[in-house]
């Protein structure tokens, strides 16, 4: 039962089985990988594995049952609160390291986000790495490896976690979801190989509608109505948190155009759903697209230096509507 239920990642998972089967485990771990990539769920597969007092979390024992439950005394699993873990929660980790496990072999420390660690919580947590007692198994999960101190990466095994390709994603969301092979697809390229990405994309129609506007505007614009982007101005300071997203969005749909001017084919266009509008924007210079790719690139990069958001954005469009003419 160990891993039967993670996606993909068979490198990482033979290592871990041969950890277990070994029982050479190393005192801590860094799983490294985007967010929804898979590592939280193998490492909590990992985690009960390890605390079950039967075989191969066997799921019956009171130890998985305690798991389950998340109530297992010896397992501690830490998230960002407010985005962040402070250094008085590292801090009280490190007291509690001494305390043996009550009811398996191991107790376990899995952090979540480890990158979210304050600076002055990652030398304290130093305490701990550098002398766990032999029962301490600790498990560091990030996205962000820059953010962790050399110090914390010298004294872990990393295992890093690829972006899964595009047709397992597709597979396991049209086996798992009543969903067609065509949202399925848009999800698995806009997803960038993160299954958990994927599903929240298939199942949020908060992004659906987000999706249909970004593109809508984009097409006006295209077709030389810049008023929808003044008549639009809330929609964009409304999603401020989601630029990154509707820019990826608008780069794929270039994409799209690029691909379907060249080839015809709508097979290999990844907006099935808006064939028709691709198919009017064809219109487009391959040097038009280009531009367009590198306005939107520019515009993304001016945001995250913190010049001026809207600017941006209308900067953006009058860019794109200038190519277009």
């Amino acid at each position: 039962m160990k891993f039967d239920k993670v996606i993909g990642h068979s490198h990482n998972i033979e290592i871990l089985d041969n950890m277990i089967e070994s029982g050479d485990i190393n005192h801590a771990l860094l799983f490294m990988g985007i967010s929804g990539i898979g590592k939280k769920y193998t490492a909590l597969s990992f985690a009960k594995t390890l605390l079950c007092t039967e075989e191969n979390s066997c799921g019956n024992c009171p130890s998985c049952s305690l798991f389950e439950a998340k109530t297992h005394p010896d397992f501690f699993l830490i998230k960002p609160e407010d985005g962040v873990i402070k250094k008085k929660v590292i801090e009280e980790l490190n007291e509690n390291a001494s305390i043996k496990p009550y009811e398996s072999k191991y107790k376990i420390y899995m952090i979540d986000g480890f990158e979210k660690v304050t600076k002055e919580g990652q030398n304290a947590f130093l305490k701990t790495l550098e002398n766990p007692p032999s029962y301490l198994k600790i498990i560091l999960l990030s996205s962000n490896k820059s953010l962790i101190l050399s110090t914390i990466l010298s004294r872990c095994q990393e295992l890093k976690f690829n972006s899964l390709d595009k047709l397992t994603i597709v597979e396991y969301l049209h086996k798992n979801y009543d969903i067609s092979v065509e949202k399925a697809n848009f999800a698995a390229e806009f997803s960038n190989g993160s299954i958990g990405t994927a599903i929240k994309l298939i199942s949020s129609e908060e992004f659906n509608e987000m999706r249909n506007k970004s593109i809508d505007i984009l097409d006006r614009v295209i077709k030389g109505d810049l008023s929808a982007v003044l008549s639009n101005a809330e929609f964009f300071e409304s999603n401020k948190g989601n630029i990154d997203q509707i820019f990826d969005l608008y780069l794929l749909w270039a994409r799209d155009i690029y691909i379907y001017k060249l080839t015809e084919d709508p097979t290999i266009v990844i907006n099935k759903d808006k064939l028709h509008l691709i198919k009017t924007e064809s219109f487009l210079s391959m040097n038009a697209i280009d531009n367009i790719i590198n306005s939107v690139m520019e515009a993304s990069k001016n945001i995250h230096d913190n010049l001026n958001y809207m600017l941006n954005i209308e900067m953006l469009f009058i860019s794109i509507r200038e190519e277009c003419k």
